[in-house]
């Protein structure tokens, strides 16, 4: 049993007599002063014992509720944010399922490159972007998304609602867990205290009383007599507070066991709607995931080709580029090439006459520099030029003047470079990529093209100039 009761018999009256005091009386006074004070300090113990007991129930109780209280703001964060995430989701959602049709019909009317998107979802030749959909897998992809949609709104509303009724029953359970006061029982220990000391300084006055009791006609016999009656009547409102003090202790056990029961069955309700929180979290990302993602590229396919158009401009551009580089590279080594042949046999024309013998070393062959790159691209390859992204751009603009009179709250245009903008990689300058790169390489110097131009003029003409020293004083040598 939770329950408690304690023994709370009364110490027996103390002894009376009709005569005067002898000493075999005085002795049964103080024996019964002794035990009555004895009784009253085991009363005291019970009474602290309880205060102890009512302080620590009670401080179980808020410490349950600080717990409870803990978890429920952790999950108020999990679904703060899910509020957030979901209207996030949710307005996207709306705004696939609106336009959808709306972004079939744009695709319907915009062309594409024939060497860019050849082939529809059909299998036939690509017109139009709309040819490279299934229309009808669309639209039972849309259909699908709208019961998602709605099975998740369901979920999400679910845990709107019960987030709701926890908090507000959690309101209700602080404020009355707040509203338990045990002071008055702390007072009534208190009460228990105060008339303890009471028994303790009429005890000593008793003994002391009884102690000068020297002789049976001494009349202060008849005085410990009085006080003795007035210790007993002590004890009495001493069993009434005390009793008090049981019935506190075992109300509020009581009361502390049912609301326990309450923090316990919240306990679990939160931990439910934690689990109710996730699950709806996940099942929106996988909503967005799985049909939506479809309608979100319907959406996106106008920025998606725009984009796929830049890049083949661009790699076409660096694709010329680097042709044109290769050739000039090739046609540089061709001259050099030359010049060191030029040079070799002046040098072995003087040297002929005077050392009879070959020498491997005077090979007149040089190293061969073999490029397969050809300036021009085959007859079967695709250029993209800066013209095909004009004419993208101006189809574009003409578009959205046509698609305003019909919805004057979108631009396609905003829409399509939005779109075009987050795969636009920075602006390239090839002739300035392609001089840095030699000159860290080469270990030329950074100087402008004309001294680079005059410092070449300059080297050839020195090579050519000792080159014809060199024949001219060779001849009267050899003469």
């Amino acid at each position: 049993m939770l329950e408690i009761s304690l023994d709370m018999t009364p110490t027996p009256e103390p002894p009376t007599s009709l005569v005067p005091a002898t000493p075999r009386f005085v002795d049964s006074m103080l024996s019964w002063a002794t035990d009555l004070l004895r009784n009253v300090d085991a009363l005291c113990t019970e009474a602290a014992t309880l205060r102890e007991s009512i302080a620590l129930i009670q401080q179980s109780v808020v410490v349950a509720l600080a717990n409870v209280q803990l978890h429920a703001n952790n999950i108020k964060s999990a679904t703060t944010e899910l509020v957030r995430i979901a209207q996030k989701d949710f307005e996207r959602m709306e705004q696939l399922l609106h336009q959808y049709t709306a972004d079939l019909d744009i695709l319907r009317r915009v062309p594409v490159h024939p060497q860019l998107v050849r082939r529809s979802a059909s299998g036939g030749t690509a017109s139009v972007l709309c040819d490279v959909v299934d229309v009808a897998h669309v639209h039972r992809v849309a259909a699908s998304c709208r019961s998602a949609r709605e099975d998740v709104r369901a979920l999400y509303e679910r845990v709107m609602e019960t987030e709701s009724r926890l908090t507000r029953d959690l309101r209700d359970l602080t404020h009355e867990i707040e509203q338990t006061d045990v002071k008055p029982s702390i007072e009534t220990y208190e009460q228990i205290v105060g008339l303890q000391e009471q028994v303790h300084v009429e005890h000593a006055s008793l003994v002391s009383m009884c102690q000068r009791v020297e002789s049976p006609s001494n009349p202060d016999w008849l005085h410990a007599q009085a006080k003795a009656e007035a210790l007993y009547a002590r004890e009495t409102p001493i069993l009434h507070t005390l009793d008090c003090l049981v019935q506190d202790r075992n109300e509020l056990l009581y009361r502390d066991i049912n609301l326990m029961q309450d923090i316990s069955g919240l306990q679990s309700d939160f931990t439910e709607l934690s689990a109710l929180v996730a699950h709806t979290d996940v099942t929106l990302e996988s909503s967005l995931n799985d049909g939506f993602q479809v309608l979100e590229h319907v959406h996106s396919m106008y920025g998606a080709y725009g984009a796929l158009l830049a890049e083949a401009v661009r790699r076409s551009e660096f694709k010329r580029m680097y042709l044109a580089k290769a050739q000039c590279i090739a046609e540089l080594m061709a001259k050099l090439s030359e010049k060191e042949t030029k040079r070799r046999k002046r040098l072995w024309q003087d040297l002929n006459g005077a050392w009879p013998w070959e020498l491997p070393c005077m090979d007149l062959s040089l190293p061969v520099f073999d490029i397969t790159t050809r300036c021009h691209d085959s007859s079967s390859s695709t250029t993209y030029t800066q013209e095909d992204l004009a004419e993208f751009h101006a189809q574009l603009h003409a578009l959205d003047r046509e698609m305003r009179t019909i919805d004057s709250t979108r631009s396609v245009e905003h829409d399509v470079h939005i779109y075009m903008r987050r795969f636009a990689s920075e602006p390239h300058n090839f002739e300035e990529d392609f001089c840095v790169l030699a000159r860290r390489e080469l270990g030329l110097e950074d100087m402008a093209e004309s001294s680079e131009d005059e410092a070449i003029d300059s080297v050839d003409g020195n090579v050519d100039d000792d080159d014809d020293t060199t024949h001219k004083q060779s001849r009267p040598e050899r003469a």
